[in-house]
């Protein structure tokens, strides 16, 4: 059973949702892409560009980039990708100075390296220069930084996971139970960040807000 995975058919867990092709299942920590951008419309509704970024080691960082890629479309934006090797992390802070130039917000996806707290640091450093938001997928990256995020919630997830370790336990065939993605998404904002780079939040945006950063 599993439950903290960011994306489990890109890294080769499962097969697909509907059976895993092996003797596991479970939730996962995955938020569609469209979902995300959905809540980014309402928090920047002027943008028209978006950087997308990531590292091409990370099989759920290609995955999800290819994802936003496509979703950046369908929300009426532009998108501009920039993916490297991990080797080239020392040119990190010139990646984004160049990528801050052109975009209206950069958006990380599921990324390990890229999320790491000196690259991640590095990346909000340089993109505050340039008074360019970022865009991440978990609470704790807002708490770092990021302007916002829309993400799972680690506890609804292990209560999410109750049901199929119930029916584990109950004697039925893993590979019939489903893997799940979470069914509570959450928005993370950092409003102060939002003050700094003079983005003025709505009130009802606010509203819809779980973990307001100050």
């Amino acid at each position: 059973m599993f439950s903290i995975v960011g994306d489990p058919k890109a890294t080769g867990i499962i097969r697909t949702y509907e059976d895993s092709g092996k003797n596991i299942t479970g939730v996962n920590m995955k938020v569609d892409v469209k979902e995300q951008f959905d809540m980014v419309k309402e928090v920047l509704p002027e943008m028209e560009t978006l950087g997308i970024i990531y590292c091409t080691e990370m099989p759920q960082a290609v995955v999800t980039g290819k994802e936003a890629a496509a979703a950046t479309l369908e929300s009426g934006w532009t998108p501009l990708t920039v993916s490297f090797p991990k080797r080239d992390l020392p040119q990190l802070e010139k990646i984004i100075n160049l990528l801050s130039k052109k975009v209206d917000a950069i958006y990380i996806p599921t990324d390990p390296i890229l999320d790491s707290p000196a690259n991640l640091q590095t990346i909000i450093h340089i993109s505050d220069k340039h008074k360019i938001p970022v865009i991440a997928v978990a609470e704790k990256f807002v708490e770092d930084g990021v302007l916002m995020a829309v993400h799972c919630d680690f506890y609804e997830i292990g209560r999410q996971a109750a049901d199929p370790i119930v029916q584990v336990l109950s004697g039925v065939n893993v590979r019939k139970i489903p893997s799940q993605k979470p069914t509570i998404k959450k928005l993370s904002l950092n409003l102060k960040k939002a003050q700094d780079l003079n983005i003025k939040i709505k009130r009802q945006v606010i509203l819809k807000t779980d973990n307001i950063i100050d």
